[in-house]
């Protein structure tokens, strides 16, 4: 038998070969301040086929600074997705979760091949699921975002303000769409970001990932309490505003007990042990435990739509077969989320989003 009928040689030519995530096509689509601190990553480590897709070209100029680290920008601004001059080998979805206008344009455009990544970073239960439904022949991955990134300050709307991470906690990326070969790209990706400004990035199994999900969503619904603090107080209130109100603390810590309802009929199906909510609870407790404010309090004090913490627990209860009644609590901030937003008004040629997951 020569080598190259040999086993061994066949086994090697089929392993996904590793990519150089610094020759990639990446697109953005939402250009806030999630994307620019990727951005920021992906450009320290010689990443020069980026095009953001904002209407903020303006701001985009001078190039992005994270903690005290600028780059001069090697990206391209488009102000729509039709107006890409490239067909982007990955791109990620940062806008907010529920932003399917922004979506099926990019569908529409018809510059998303059907090797192109989709990587999701999103807040929610399961963000991606929107995103394979638009693009049901694409790899899809999702990113859960642990760390409180913000602006130093407010954008004025002609220059970017510096980029600060006070709490830097850990990136988690997760196939929920896609075969063998994406999921290496995933790993090139997470390991070519770990060598480039962020921490902690760790690519998990299908099972893991959605663990994680649920955990960082129990963290999120901490920003319920902000949310109330801002809405009474007039102020932009910060997480640590939420512990210290007590009616506030209290709303928040019932609707994340609602949530564990959830949490604990996805583990009921699944035969597996959940984590105990006097854990969790903890958990959420810690994390709030900080002077960050929050995007959904942010997004309130400054007149900007806010990404629902609710519809997904609303909606995953509902394909569980979970009545609606037993989240007589996050019904309540579902019904005051719809409302602001349906009042709120929202224009294109504002700031770009200062807000943190």
């Amino acid at each position: 038998m020569s080598y190259q009928n040999s086993l061994y040689f066949k086994t090697i030519a089929m392993l996904p070969t590793p990519i150089r995530i610094q020759d990639q096509e990446i697109a953005f689509v939402g250009v806030g301040v999630i994307a620019q601190f990727f951005a920021h990553a992906l450009m320290t480590g010689g990443a020069h086929k980026l095009s953001l897709i904002t209407a903020h070209s303006q701001q985009l100029q001078g190039g992005i600074t994270v903690e005290g680290k600028k780059v001069a920008p090697t990206y391209h601004v488009v102000n729509d997705s039709k107006s890409l001059t490239t067909n982007p080998d990955i791109v990620f979805i940062t806008c907010q979760a529920g932003d399917s206008e922004k979506l099926i344009a990019l569908k529409n455009s018809g510059k998303v091949g059907p090797n192109t990544l989709l990587v999701v970073a999103q807040n929610g239960l399961k963000p991606e699921q929107t995103i394979m439904d638009i693009f049901p022949d694409n790899p899809v991955a999702g990113m859960i975002i642990s760390a409180q990134i913000r602006y130093e300050n407010e954008p004025d709307g002609k220059t970017l303000p510096k980029i600060l991470v006070p709490k830097q906690v850990k990136y988690e990326i997760g196939l929920t769409q896609g075969g063998l070969h994406n999921s290496q790209v995933l790993q090139d990706l997470s390991d070519f970001l770990n060598a480039n400004g962020l921490t902690k990035v760790q690519v998990l199994n299908p099972a893991d990932f959605m663990e994680a999900r649920f955990m960082k969503h129990f963290k999120n619904m901490r920003n319920l309490a902000s949310f109330r603090v801002a809405k009474e107080s007039k102020t932009p209130a910060t997480y640590q505003d939420g512990l210290d109100d007590a009616k506030a603390k209290e709303e928040a810590d019932t609707a994340i007990l609602e949530l564990y309802t959830l949490y604990l009929k996805h583990h009921e199906i699944l035969g597996t042990l959940p984590v105990p909510f006097a854990n969790i609870l903890e958990t959420t407790i810690g994390y709030a435990t900080t002077t960050h404010i929050p995007t959904t309090s942010a997004n309130y004090h400054a007149r900007k739509p806010i990404e629902s913490l609710t519809q997904p627990i609303l909606q995953m209860a509902k394909q569980l077969g979970i009545p609606e009644s037993d989240f007589p609590t996050i019904v309540r901030f579902d019904s005051e989320f719809n409302a602001y937003n349906f009042s709120s008004p929202h224009n294109e040629t504002r700031p770009l989003n200062s807000g943190g997951l």
